[in-house]
């Protein structure tokens, strides 16, 4: 899910409530970068997660789930079969050929709904985001869903969400006080996945994988 970019925030809010659309039992297509097989971020991930363990109104996510979301495809009841394998061929045929993708992560935000990790270098997932579009909006038209202009793109990958209403101040200063670590040299991979959060975790179904690195 999209998360509200506002660097250094004070008043947190629960991230579990239910957005137009989502309901229990809603399945959702939608291409990630996961990151199953990049031990370095994964301990990275845990290393923060352990400084934010005394915070009741955060939940960690657990390490089989981190992903860094990218762009949607549509909700399982209305796009079908035909259409999830056209999109599957329109994007490899896009990346195909394509530069590798490795990212660092290194500096932890405090977002409105959750703490995260800013995600560089930019440029090449905003490449990576524009060919997905393209590729969706090619395959599905009208049906594609129409991009939210109120979440600008701000790539990161979310170590706790949000669970209750709260004041983010006590977080902000035990960041602070973490030396800061880097994880470099991160080889995600594309994934379109089938998305639940029924269980106030992003949870998934992996469709397809499209390895990014070299």
């Amino acid at each position: 899910m999209p998360a509200e970019a506002r660097e250094g925030a004070i008043d947190l809010r629960d991230h579990w409530w239910w957005r137009s659309g989502w309901e229990r039992g809603t399945r959702y297509y939608t291409w990630h970068l996961t990151f199953e097989h990049e031990p370095a971020l994964q301990r990275l991930v845990l290393d923060y997660q352990e400084v934010l363990r005394g915070f009741s109104f955060l939940d960690p996510v657990p390490i089989e789930w981190l992903h860094l979301t990218l762009v949607g495809v549509g909700n399982a009841t209305t796009v079908n079969d035909l259409h999830v394998r056209t999109v599957i061929d329109q994007v490899r045929g896009e990346i195909a050929g394509g530069p590798p993708i490795s990212l660092t992560f290194q500096k932890p935000v405090v977002l409105r709904e959750a703490v995260s990790l800013i995600v560089e270098p930019t440029e090449s997932l905003s490449r990576l985001m524009a060919t997905l579009r393209h590729a969706v909006t090619g395959s599905l038209g009208a049906a594609a869903p129409p991009e939210d202009a109120r979440f600008p793109f701000v790539p990161h990958v979310t170590m706790a969400y949000v669970n209750a209403d709260a004041d983010g101040r006590g977080v902000i200063r035990a960041l602070e006080h973490k030396p800061e670590r880097v994880a470099a040299r991160v080889s995600p991979v594309l994934a379109l996945i089938e998305l639940h959060r029924d269980n106030r975790q992003y949870e998934w179904r992996t469709l397809e994988e499209i390895p990014l690195a070299d």
